[in-house]
C-alpha cells in the first residue's frame, strides 16, 4: 500500500512540476531532474521500509501456501473425525474449530499429530475421552495440515509451523 501512496506522490510531483515551470523549457528539465532525484530517494526509503514489513508478508505468503497444502492433508486424513466444517462429532471426537486446545500449544499439537493421543482432553469446555492414532504424514504434512487447521474456522495462529519444527518434535 505503501508503495503505491510512493508512485502517487512521485507522479503528482512530476506533474505538478510540469504544469508550474511549462512544458519544454530549460527550466522544466532541471526541476524535472532535481525531482526525480528527490522521488527516487522517497521510493528507495518507502521500498526499505516496506521491505523490512516483508518479513510478515512473506510469511502470510508461505502462510497461506503451506495452509492451502494443508487443506488436501486434511481432506485425506483428519475430515472423516473432525468433519468438513472442523466441529468434529461429540463425544468422540473433538472439535478444531475455536479450539482452544488446539490454539493453547504448537508443539502439542504437532506432537498429537505425530504420535496421536489417547486419554482424556478438554477442548472448549468439553471433556473428550478417545484415541487420535499417529498421521502417516511426513514432517511438511504435518506442517501444512496444522497451519491448515490453526487458520480455519475462526482459528488465527500468530506463527507458521515449519517442517523444521515438525523435525524436531521427531527427534
Amino acid at each position: 500500500m505503501r508503495i503505491v501512496q510512493t508512485l502517487w506522490f512521485v507522479c503528482l510531483t512530476f506533474l505538478g512540476i510540469f504544469f508550474f515551470t511549462g512544458c519544454g523549457s530549460e527550466g522544466a528539465s532541471s526541476a524535472v531532474a532535481g525531482a526525480t532525484e528527490e522521488a527516487s530517494e522517497v521510493v528507495e526509503e518507502t521500498v526499505a521500509e516496506d521491505v523490512e514489513d516483508d518479513g510478515d508478508t512473506a510469511n502470510e505468503a508461505e502462510l497461506a501456501a503451506s495452509a492451502e497444502r494443508g487443506s488436501e492433508v486434511y481432506n485425506t486424513f483428519c475430515v472423516a473425525c473432525h468433519m468438513p466444517d472442523g466441529n468434529g462429532l461429540a463425544p468422540s471426537f473433538p472439535p478444531l474449530a475455536k479450539a482452544d486446545y488446539l490454539m493453547a500449544d504448537a508443539t502439542r499439537a504437532i506432537r498429537q499429530v505425530i504420535y496421536g493421543k489417547e486419554g482424556e482432553m478438554v477442548v472448549n469446555g468439553v471433556t473428550y475421552n478417545g484415541i487420535m492414532p499417529a498421521q502417516p504424514l511426513d514432517d511438511e504434512q504435518t506442517a501444512d495440515v496444522l497451519n491448515y487447521v490453526m487458520n480455519e474456522w475462526g482459528n488465527e495462529a500468530s506463527m507458521l509451523i515449519t517442517p523444521e519444527m515438525v523435525k524436531e518434535e521427531r527427534e
